[in-house]
């Protein structure tokens, strides 16, 4: 097993060398609660892991548009909508 939840803390303990099919056999769940203490551990990792200076661009652009009332809002199911025709 890849992927092993402890009782007292919830965690995963992740197993290094993994085999794409090996991730396959678990859970989607499993799956995802792993993903997501991978993200987390790079939120540790600040100053090892920068952002590219992109990203500050596209954000800083966003803030305007919204600071500038021209930014545009998608509601919830707008959002899904847009991704399933993707």
């Amino acid at each position: 097993m890849l992927v092993r939840r402890t009782k007292k803390t919830c965690s995963f303990k992740i197993y290094p060398k993994l085999a794409e099919s090996e991730i396959q056999s678990i859970s989607t769940t499993e799956r995802l609660q792993a993903m997501e203490l991978l993200w987390r551990s790079f939120s540790d990792l600040e100053d090892e892991v920068p952002s590219p200076d992109w990203h500050g661009d596209v954000l800083s652009k966003r803030l305007a548009k919204v600071e500038s009332a021209e930014g545009k809002f998608l509601s919830l199911s707008e959002l899904k909508a847009r991704l399933a025709s993707i």
